[in-house]
């Protein structure tokens, strides 16, 4: 365990110890719920100190809000791991299925937090704070490439492009995916669709 009497001497086991209870807490609210869960599983699945958790987030809701910031800053700032695609259309398809098997991939997460939205008007405001602020670094970056290759018009609003992107894709993972069980064939068949309808628009 940590010796939290160190820390202001190494602000390093500070980072490692807030990241090591955000990773103890998505586990634990993912398995007992956030109701369910409480900052004394979160500390013994972190092997840190209770009064950390105070310290650092405030209590079991500053943890929800450090999670829930992670989540959102991993979807905007990570690089996308397939390459530029030679249409824009192409390129809103596989940022479309990417989100998708992401969101599979954390099921519990995106469950966690449109469950704490519906019910937590604090969270809420919060959480819509985090995402607000348009498109992601990663889609601007190819939309930037598609207009500097002619693959996208000089004018795009890429913002409200990345919007409509953006709602359509949490619509169809959270409640095809996730509530209705569809199988990823079936979603990637309305991707291609969407995909092809807003690139043709933006010819």
């Amino acid at each position: 365990m940590i010796d939290s009497r160190n820390l202001k001497r190494h602000p390093r086991n500070r980072f490692e110890t807030e990241t090591r209870l955000l990773d103890a807490a998505e586990k634990v609210f993912a398995e007992h719920g956030y109701d369910g869960a409480t900052v004394r599983d979160v500390a013994a699945e972190a092997q840190a100190n209770t009064s950390l958790i105070n310290r650092y987030f405030g209590g079991k809701d500053g943890l929800l809000v450090g999670i829930t910031k992670r989540f959102v800053e991993a979807k905007r700032y990570t690089e996308l791991p397939y390459p530029l695609q030679p249409t824009l259309s192409d390129e809103i398809y596989h940022y479309l299925h990417h989100r998708l098997l992401e969101d599979r991939a954390h099921e519990a997460m995106v469950r966690l937090m449109v469950s704490r939205v519906s019910i937590d008007d604090d969270y809420r405001q919060k959480a819509r704070a985090m995402m607000a602020s348009g498109a992601d670094e990663n889609f601007r970056l190819r939309a930037k490439q598609h207009q500097q290759l002619g693959s996208a018009p000089q004018d795009m609003n890429v913002d409200m492009l990345f919007s409509a992107i953006a709602y359509f894709s949490f619509s169809v993972n959270f409640f095809g995916a996730i509530i209705e069980g569809r199988s990823t064939e079936e979603i990637d068949a309305q991707f291609s669709e969407f995909s092809h309808r807003m690139g043709a628009a933006r010819r």
